[in-house]
C-alpha cells in the first residue's frame, strides 16, 4: 500500500474536503435513470467521508464502485451533505427536523428530480437514519 492509500479521511487539514461538500450532490449520471438513491451521512459524518475507505476517489464507492455494478444501471446516486461535526453535537441533534427540512428542499429544488417520476430511495448512515424518519414523517 503506497502512503496516499494509507492517508485515512480523518487525516486531510481541510475539513470540507475531508468530509465533503453540503447539500444534495449528483454522483452519477445514467442515460436513463428509473431510480434516484440519495446517501444521507451521520453524525461526525459527511456526504462524501462517510461513505469512502480513504481519501482516494476509487475509495468513494457511491460513486466509483455503484455505477459499474449491472444492478445499478439504471440508479441515478446522489449524496447530502450537512454540518455534522461531534463538536456540535447538541446542536446537530437538536436540528434533525432543520436538517430534514433542508433535505426535502433539496429534493424538491433538484431540477433532476423535481423533472422525473422517479422512486426516491434515501440511504441512511447512523444520525442520517434519523434525519430520513423525519423526512417520511414530513
Amino acid at each position: 500500500m503506497s502512503s496516499s492509500e494509507s492517508n485515512d479521511l480523518d487525516e486531510d487539514d481541510d475539513d470540507s474536503i475531508r468530509t465533503g461538500p453540503l447539500g444534495l450532490n449528483q454522483l452519477n449520471s445514467p442515460t436513463e435513470p428509473l431510480v434516484e438513491l440519495v446517501f444521507v451521512h451521520g453524525l461526525g459524518g459527511g456526504s462524501r467521508k462517510s461513505w469512502s475507505k480513504t481519501r482516494l476517489e476509487d475509495h468513494f464507492w457511491p460513486r466509483s464502485w455503484l455505477p459499474r455494478d449491472p444492478n445499478f444501471h439504471n440508479v441515478r446516486i446522489h449524496s447530502f451533505g450537512y454540518k455534522s461535526a461531534k463538536s456540535e453535537i447538541v446542536t446537530t441533534i437538536s436540528g434533525i427536523p432543520d436538517i430534514a427540512q433542508s433535505l426535502l428542499g433539496a429534493l424538491r429544488d433538484s431540477p433532476v428530480i423535481r423533472h422525473s417520476q422517479n422512486a426516491i430511495v434515501l440511504v441512511g448512515h447512523s444520525m442520517g437514519g434519523l434525519v430520513i424518519k423525519k423526512v417520511s414523517l414530513a
